[in-house]
């Protein structure tokens, strides 16, 4: 259980109804996948738009709800917490739920049209033969510490990516390279990130 004001830090918002200071078990972005005590970040898509799921999430448990447009009536057990961008917010939240997990090794994020999965294979494989702790987040798989894990998007949602990160951490891994895609730029996967370093 995480505090709400605490993964909110770094985000500019306007509480409309509730205690910030609730705890929250997690952070979820699918109304499908919201349990008790959860917070529910309502982001527009190209297709959906998470504020049309709000009273669904609510009545899965949701606790806290965060979103860019308030709906007509406001539940009085459940938080309600305004924000510019529910996409961006949701990647700076993602990092503060999970302790900010890239301050805590050097991500390189690699990005561009063409070669990202190559380059960033290249660099996980030198680093991992030079005996360093390495991490790799790409197109085909995610690898670390002996497991490897099927891939469903070339960059993963922000929740995914910070989870896998935090539990990277925990496995001593120093460096992770991860492939970056401009659809991830473009709908803030990758948003309260902290990249050491870059490649195009």
């Amino acid at each position: 259980m995480e505090a709400l004001t605490d993964i909110l830090i770094g985000i500019d918002h306007h509480v409309l109804k509730g205690d910030t200071g609730l705890e929250v078990a997690n952070l979820v972005f699918d109304s499908r996948n919201v349990q008790k005590n959860d917070a529910f970040v309502a982001v527009k898509g190209t297709h959906l738009d998470g504020h049309t799921f709000i009273q669904q999430a609510i009545e899965k448990g949701a606790r806290a709800i965060i979103l860019e447009e308030a709906p007509q009536e406001l539940d009085d057990q459940v938080g309600y917490v305004q924000v510019d961008d529910s996409a961006n917010a949701l990647g700076i939240m993602a990092h503060n739920f999970y302790h900010q997990p890239s301050h805590q090794l050097s991500l390189v994020g690699v990005t561009g049209t063409n070669g990202k999965t190559t380059t960033a294979y290249l660099l996980y494989n030198l680093f991992t033969n030079l005996a360093y702790q390495a991490g790799l987040i790409s197109t085909i798989n995610t690898k670390y510490n002996g497991k490897q894990i099927d891939a469903s998007l070339t960059t993963p949602d922000p929740v995914t990516i910070n989870a896998t990160l935090s539990d990277m951490v925990n496995h001593n891994v120093s460096h992770v390279f991860m492939e970056v895609s401009s659809h991830a730029l473009d709908q803030d996967r990758v948003a309260g990130l902290n990249f050491t370093g870059g490649i195009f």
